[in-house]
Parts: C-alpha cells; structure tokens; sequence
C-alpha cells in the first residue's frame, strides 16, 4: 500500500501523524483513539504503540542502524537543524522518508538522528 503523507496540523502532532502514516490511516482516527489531541501533553510512546497494535502494527527502539534499510519501516527521531534545534518523528516507510512537518515527502538533510524505531506488521 502507497504511503500518503499526512503534513502535522500544529508543533506536537508528528508522532501521531507518523503512526497514522504506518497504519495506513489519519491523523483523526488517531486523536479519536486516543480521546485528546495531544495540546496539553503531546502524544506518549504508550499511547502509540497502543494504537498501532489494533492494526496489528509495533514499534521497537533499535540501538543501531542497520547496515541496509531499504524495505525496512522505521520511525526516526531527529533534532532539526538550527541554533533552536527541537526533536522530531519522521516515518520511513522502506523506500522514502515522510516529514510530517514538510509539505512534500522529502528528506531530513542537515537534522541529527536521534534514535530509531523498528516498525513490525503482524499477520
């Protein structure tokens, strides 16, 4: 299935729009899951992984890169470039990077990574 970019409607919403990209659904579905909008406190780790296993879908923190990611789903945590650099969740999908705070699929060049995250689909 075609990854559809989903752009982050505000500063705290990456994380949940990256999980509505993994899970192939929205940014709306997501909130409605999770019965907030993620204003007051963002959007937790356990939240997400909650969401995505109703599709079947988990997140695991990887400590290193694997030495080929082509085919591997991921969810990489930045630091933006910048003096005023701030963490960030972009989605790889395998073949492309998803920003969800860029307009157009693209890539994150200049930007720290941080930590990654193993995306795995169940049968």
């Amino acid at each position: 299935m075609k990854t559809e970019l989903i752009t982050q409607p505000n500063d705290w919403s990456c994380l949940a729009c990256c999980a509505a990209m993994a899970t192939h659904t929205t940014l709306q579905d997501v909130i409605s899951f999770m019965g907030h909008d993620g204003r007051e406190e963002g959007f937790s780790w356990l939240e997400i992984n909650k969401y995505m296993l109703i599709y079947k879908v988990w997140v695991k923190k990887i400590n290193s890169l694997p030495n080929n990611i082509t085919g591997q789903e991921l969810f990489i945590h930045v630091i933006t470039n910048g003096s005023m650099g701030f963490g960030h969740i972009v989605y790889w999908d395998g073949f492309t990077i998803y920003n969800p705070m860029n307009p157009s699929p693209g890539g994150i060049v200049g930007w720290g990574v941080i930590s990654l995250y193993k995306i795995s689909r169940g049968k």
